[in-house]
């Protein structure tokens, strides 16, 4: 799962403090009970980034920070980037050189080569705040459909950003305050609606979203709304036929369960009985049976899922 969390003065006053960002993380470690990570650059005060893993891929080596090669640009992330090796490949031809053999530092070297354009490549689930220390920049961005959170408060001049609203209260010197304009929406459907959270001042970043700090300012960049092609889609064609599409759909859920089954560890599944779950186990068994290779977690899955579904 991860998590992350981080504060920027956009004031350039130097008002960061490590040692509030420390406390927050403390606050999230639950979701990374692997190890943290911290990023508090001495040549610029205002900021400070930190991180809790959860280790899913490169488990050995892709402990965080992660950094580019000169290491002007560093970054935590949460989530899982399932066309790395594929966008890998790519990169290393554009001659860029990785450190680890994770996902997430192909969001650096994307940075490198494209800027604000990356989002186009990934594929995956994904919140990461990448700091570009040559432009002074922090981009702050979760996923297409925001499967993985991002939260955001900007007072008095600094920004704070963490995956668990409970991390802005480790520091203390955040007002602690109830969003009384949405307390009726919680109260009526147990859930919040839209990026406003419970708390005064609080807020989510949108999906497809990210929001870039530069210059003493924030502005939202949206990189992708519903409805639109993304790598991997289908996308919108002058003739398409009910068969066409259903072959196409056929194709992109393979071709998604196999990308999902990249891991270094154990995998898992929750079966429902419903006709989705049950389409997702049919394809990781085939996926899996196909691969006569298997070993480790991937072989010991297959042995475990194929006993629980024959029972």
């Amino acid at each position: 799962m991860c998590g992350i969390c981080g504060v920027y003065d956009l004031s350039g006053h130097g008002r960061s403090g490590l040692s509030a960002v420390r406390a927050m993380c403390d606050a999230i470690k639950h979701r990374g009970p692997d190890g943290d990570g911290f990023y508090a650059p001495s040549d610029h005060p205002s900021l400070a980034m930190g991180m809790r893993r959860l280790s899913i891929i490169d488990v050995a080596g892709s402990d965080q920070p992660l950094y580019n090669e000169d290491r002007s640009i560093a970054m935590v992330f949460n989530g899982e980037i399932y066309n790395y090796k594929e966008l890998r490949r790519t990169l290393m031809q554009q001659e860029h050189t990785f450190r680890t053999q994770g996902d997430g530092e192909t969001i650096i070297h994307l940075y490198e080569q494209y800027g604000l354009d990356l989002f186009a490549q990934l594929r995956g689930m994904y919140a990461f705040a990448l700091w570009d220390a040559k432009n002074e920049r922090l981009v702050l961005a979760v996923d297409h459909i925001g499967m993985k959170p991002l939260y955001l408060s900007e007072r008095d001049g600094i920004l704070r950003f963490a995956s668990e609203t409970k991390a802005f209260f480790a520091d203390p010197s955040m007002p602690r305050e109830i969003n009384l304009e949405t307390l009726d929406a919680y109260m009526s459907f147990g859930y919040m609606i839209g990026a406003e959270t419970l708390f005064a001042g609080v807020r989510r970043l949108p999906p497809g979203h990210a929001l870039i700090a530069e210059k003493g300012s924030t502005r939202l960049h949206e990189f992708w709304t519903f409805g639109s092609d993304h790598i991997g889609g289908i996308g919108t064609r002058d003739y398409v036929t009910e068969e066409s599409l259903i072959d196409d759909a056929r194709k992109l859920i393979t071709e998604s369960v196999q990308l999902h089954l990249r891991s270094d560890v154990p995998l898992g599944l929750f079966l429902s009985g419903g006709v989705d779950s049950a389409s997702v186990l049919a394809l990781m068994s085939r996926a899996l049976s196909a691969d006569d290779q298997a070993e480790g977690p991937r072989q010991n899955f297959h042995r475990r899922l194929c006993h629980e579904f024959a029972r």
